[in-house]
């Protein structure tokens, strides 16, 4: 019987695997990549690169983002008009606006205005009475400010076409036709001007409280036309 085995395992080519044994490890040279066990090489698709974000930090989006509020607009006009007013001098005022501010909206609600016409009418008479009228370092108080604003009429201006230069009283607003103004009640005389057009100016009364509109048409400028310089024969 053991003559039988022994003359099994030496006939058997000691491969390991009629065994169950593992085959003998094969070393790959170095830089190679050892073969996969069917036979071919292993392909594996590449990732793709992913595109380089650029990161924004937060504050410089919100600074891209940011719109001043109509409150900031108004302090940045009076600045330009009166460079001796100080911040803490517009921050007192700043106090007396928002005192106003339910005051003034209960008065033009009853005239048939909405909240946001009464807003644009305080923050009209702020710059009204810091920028024309109140010395740089005198107190604005709520009481005179509503006194103010309530003595206001809608002025309304429109020209065919839109987009003219508004002078009221010979002072210059910083919106176009359509434009809007709150002045106190009285006659105005108002401008309008365009590129191309010719300038028309005509006077407006404004009714304390209640919405005054003044439309215009401009007429295009008639160019005259070039004269023809004759040619003279010599004689």
């Amino acid at each position: 019987m053991r003559i039988l085995i022994l003359f099994f395992l030496f006939a058997t080519p000691l491969t390991g695997n009629a065994y169950g044994l593992a085959a003998p490890a094969t070393k790959t040279p170095p830089g190679e990549q050892p073969p996969s066990q069917t036979g071919t090489p292993d392909l594996k698709p590449q990732p793709k690169p992913r595109p380089v974000r650029r990161r924004v930090s937060r504050s410089r989006a919100r600074r891209a983002m940011y719109v001043p509020t109509p409150q900031e607009l108004v302090e940045q006009e009076i600045r330009d008009m009166r460079p001796d007013v100080t911040d803490d001098i517009l921050a007192q005022d700043a106090e007396a606006v928002r005192a106003s501010r339910f005051s003034v909206r209960h008065i033009y609600l009853q005239r048939g205005f909405n909240y946001s016409e009464a807003d644009s009418a305080l923050l009209s008479g702020w710059t009204q009475l810091r920028g024309k009228v109140l010395e740089p370092t005198a107190a604005l108080s709520s009481e005179a400010l509503v006194n103010y604003v309530s003595g206001f009429g809608k002025l309304i201006i429109k020209s065919k076409p839109g987009g003219a230069v508004v002078e009221l009283d010979g002072n210059q607003l910083s919106d176009k036709t359509e434009a809007v103004a709150w002045p106190s009640a009285g006659t105005y005389r108002i401008k309008l001007s365009m590129d191309g057009y010719e300038p028309v100016e005509d006077t407006c009364a404004v009714v304390e409280g209640q919405p005054t509109l003044f439309e215009r048409t401009l007429k295009p400028v008639k160019r005259r036309p070039e004269r023809r310089l004759r040619k003279t024969t010599p004689q």
